[in-house]
């Protein structure tokens, strides 16, 4: 039994064996918990350094990752489509132009920054609990830096599928 209470057989595995092997190129997740922490909350800081997210799946908890994937797991077409719609998001007012990361500078073990994109005049401020690596830091700001850039249209729509869902992530 870990955290949460929950029996170790909810927790996926293979899922979190794949996170690893992913997240052993650089130096991992380095944090100590020092206070009461709700095991997601947890979970969401130990993910976000290799741009994981946990997520139910069932009766398991696992993690997916903020990547493209290599194999399409369903499809939606005119057939299991009702009331398609495309939202699109823009930038709010006064929206920060950019992002400044916070990571433990890992020969110190004090506050370390990077900044992206590089010249950015406010940018919005991302503590990174557990990471110690600048590559990590960096990687991570861009990616943030990405998805404002370029996650702006989603679809939304209703559909029945008779019980079958799209996993998380997909």
């Amino acid at each position: 039994v870990y955290g949460g209470r929950r029996p170790a057989a909810e927790l996926d595995s293979g899922a979190v064996s794949d996170m690893e092997s992913v997240l052993s190129s650089h130096n991992g997740f380095n944090f100590r918990f020092d206070s009461r922490t709700a095991l997601w909350d947890a979970m969401q800081a130990i993910c976000r350094v290799g741009d994981y997210y946990p997520v139910p799946q069932g009766s398991e908890i696992s993690v997916a990752r903020d990547a493209p994937q290599d194999v399409d797991l369903m499809a939606f077409g005119v057939h299991n489509m009702i009331d398609a719609e495309i939202l699109s998001q823009f930038d709010r007012v006064n929206a920060t132009d950019g992002y400044r990361v916070q990571y433990t500078n890992p020969t110190t073990g004090l506050d370390a920054y990077v900044l992206y994109p590089p010249g950015s005049a406010d940018p919005e401020d991302v503590a990174l609990d557990g990471c110690t690596d600048r590559g990590t830091a960096q990687s991570f700001a861009e990616g943030l830096w990405a998805r404002q850039q370029y996650r702006r249209q989603y679809l939304s729509w209703t559909t029945e599928l008779e019980g079958h869902l799209a996993p998380i992530g997909a």
